[in-house]
């Protein structure tokens, strides 16, 4: 079995003319480039997060009688709001290691409206 694929190339894209000013704006305005790690960085933090929602639950569980006791009984640690602070906490720093190191968002494109050449659209009544 053959399978081709053909792609439509529609006409090549034109940039306007970029003149001294606009050349001189995007010179001054050049964005920080990320930190070389922060994408790896965020890529533990979000387990991580998941890891300290899962202990929070043990502790929750155990402070309920429903779970075994909890490996750390004693201290800062052993209380599940910790735990649960130290989630919020991960994610919301993996969230923005990832928006500073990130690839940006696709844009959606706006419709368009396209007029047959033999007609025009109608002004006014």
């Amino acid at each position: 079995m053959i399978v081709r694929l053909r792609f439509n190339e529609g006409a090549p894209k034109r940039l306007p003319p970029a003149g001294p000013r606009v050349v001189a704006m995007a010179a001054d305005a050049r964005p920080a480039s990320p930190p070389a790690g922060a994408s790896g960085l965020a890529a533990i933090l979000t387990p991580a997060a998941v890891l300290s929602v899962a202990f929070a639950l043990w502790r929750l569980g155990a402070d309920l009688g429903l779970a075994h006791e909890f490996l750390v009984t004693e201290g800062i640690l052993s209380r599940w709001q910790v735990w649960f602070g130290a989630a919020v906490l991960l994610q919301a720093g993996a969230f923005a290691l990832n928006r500073r190191a990130g690839a940006p968002e696709p844009e959606p494109e706006p419709p368009s409206v396209q007029f047959p050449s033999s007609r025009q659209p109608r002004r006014g009544f």
